[in-house]
């Protein structure tokens, strides 16, 4: 028979072994942050190939622009934008609190309720994919 090995025989050694080399959290991060500019880097580039290289789709004048505008308008917005978009949320929340929305010419508001149903639309589509099924949770 076998002997039974107890828990005393299985430690772990108290240092690790010397041509294991054990990195700070900065250079870690560092290293990520390589490995991960290194990837988009290739990606634009195989990307742009791809994008050229189908008999000419990126210099046809309507996809340069598009690519031109998404650019631009599909980037996250800056500190400036963030700061606007403070100051114009507190602006409405002050016409809300004085009712000046009763002031408002029938385009306005009807352009209003339009964005307001886009947006829950949109969100109504996101728990549609995020529980996985149309009809109700699995419980």
């Amino acid at each position: 028979k076998k002997a039974r090995r107890t828990h005393r025989q299985f430690h772990l050694p108290a240092k690790p072994p010397p041509n294991t080399r054990i990195m700070s959290s900065q250079k870690a991060v560092q290293a990520a942050q390589k490995a991960v500019s290194g990837v988009l880097r290739s990606t634009t580039t195989v990307a742009g190939k791809v994008v050229g290289g189908v008999s000419g789709v990126a210099s046809h004048p309507s996809v340069r622009s598009f690519l031109r505008n998404a650019k631009t308008e599909l980037r996250p917005p800056n500190g400036a934008e963030l700061g606007q978009a403070n100051a114009e949320l507190q602006s409405t929340i002050k016409s809300l609190k004085k009712a000046e929305f009763v002031n408002q010419p029938v385009k306005e508001v009807v352009a209003n309720v339009l964005v307001l149903v886009e947006v829950a639309c949109w969100f109504v589509v996101g728990e549609i994919i995020g529980r996985g099924s149309l009809i109700g949770y699995n419980v």
